[in-house]
Formats: structure tokens, sequence, C-alpha cells
């Protein structure tokens, strides 16, 4: 079912999950080496790119923790998966240069 408040939320809305209602509005995956939010109403995706110890990195894959709070990433380049707040994610889609730095 399409969320009834996509229209109050804007086509650059940064979030997951509708403030009003609380639906998934947008899915997050790994595609082409960065993380993307996808909308699941409209044909809309938004990218970010990862900076990992100073440089940027392909990311390989991106696992969601069952309520968000967590974010594990996985790169093409390293070993091993890192973990982030789930915060960090959003505020990078939010943030103009689109960037999550670990």
């Amino acid at each position: 079912m399409m969320c009834e408040h996509i229209s109050k939320l804007g086509s650059h809305y940064p979030g997951r999950f509708c403030i009003y209602c609380g639906d998934e509005i947008a899915e997050i995956d790994a595609e082409g080496g960065q993380i993307i939010l996808k909308s699941k109403s409209e044909n809309r995706r938004k990218y970010i790119a990862v900076i990992f110890n100073d440089r940027q990195v392909r990311v390989k894959s991106i696992n969601l923790g069952g309520n968000d709070s967590d974010i594990e990433i996985e790169f093409e380049e390293e070993e091993g998966k890192t973990k982030r707040p789930g915060r960090d994610l959003i505020l990078a889609f939010q943030n103009s240069e689109e960037v999550l730095r670990i």
C-alpha cells in the first residue's frame, strides 16, 4: 500500500519511514559500490559515497539492524565488516555532499 502522506514529504525526503504514519517508503541497499535509498512509490534514488580511512571505498553490502539502530557495511577491498549507528546513514543522505565518513 502506498503511503497517503507521500505528497507532504516531498521528493527529497531522506528517510526510510514516513514521519506521519510510520510506513516504510524507501529501501536502503548497496548498488554499484555506493549505498542507495530507493523510493518504493517513485523511480527515485539517492546515492551516498562512503569514505573509509580517508579514501572512498566501494561498498559490497549493507545490512540494517532490526530496528534501524545499527547498520553493518562490508567493503569490496577490505576485510571484515564495519558497524555504524543508523542515524549516521540518514544524516549522510541529508548532507549536501551525500557522503558517509567512517
